[in-house]
């Protein structure tokens, strides 16, 4: 059960819109809705779905997408998709995660078959895609902000097979911060 965001409930907002201008224009009306209703609604996370699988950085569409949100007054964006760490930015002081990776599960297209690697991705393996983030974010209230902000962020990374997540080995924190 989904529990719909309205004027007087937070909750989600399910939009179906390509990725382009229209897309853009309506993400863009929904959170500029929401911030100007106030009430508890006073830190905005956008949450996208988006994105093709196992490729390291996000095209210049999905960029804008995910930036228009915060223009438009979300406090945290993150995309979904990739099946595999991508890079974390700060847009205009907020951050936007384009991919955590799978977190719970593992998606195993390329590794255990192949024909499912996105085109002149192979291999597959080269995405760690057993590896993902979980990122904490630490906030804090303002006489002289608006709504509450992020004062730190930390990174965790996890590893998960059969349906299990650990922490990662050193190793895998080591590859995590060095793949970007």
């Amino acid at each position: 059960q989904c529990y719909h965001a309205n004027l007087t409930d937070s909750g989600l907002w399910f939009l179906d819109y390509p990725v382009g201008d229209k897309g853009i224009q309506e993400v863009s009306k929904a959170i500029k809705f929401h911030r100007a209703s106030g009430g508890h609604r006073d830190f905005i996370v956008v949450f996208f779905h988006a994105g093709p699988n196992f490729e390291w950085h996000p095209n210049r569409r999905r960029e804008a997408l995910l930036r228009a949100a915060i223009d438009a007054g979300a406090d945290l964006v993150w995309g979904t998709s990739s099946h595999h760490i991508q890079r974390m930015e700060r847009w205009k002081r907020k951050p936007i995660i384009y991919g955590l990776g799978d977190v719970l599960f593992r998606l195993i297209p390329g590794v255990t078959f192949l024909e499912a690697c996105e085109a002149g991705q192979s291999p597959c393996e080269q995405f760690r895609p057993e590896v993902s983030i979980v990122y904490q974010f630490y906030l804090s209230e303002s006489d002289f902000q608006d709504s509450p902000f992020i004062t730190g962020i930390q990174a965790h990374v996890t590893r998960h097979d059969l349906l299990q997540t650990n922490f990662g080995s050193k190793a895998d924190k080591e590859w995590a911060m060095n793949i970007f």
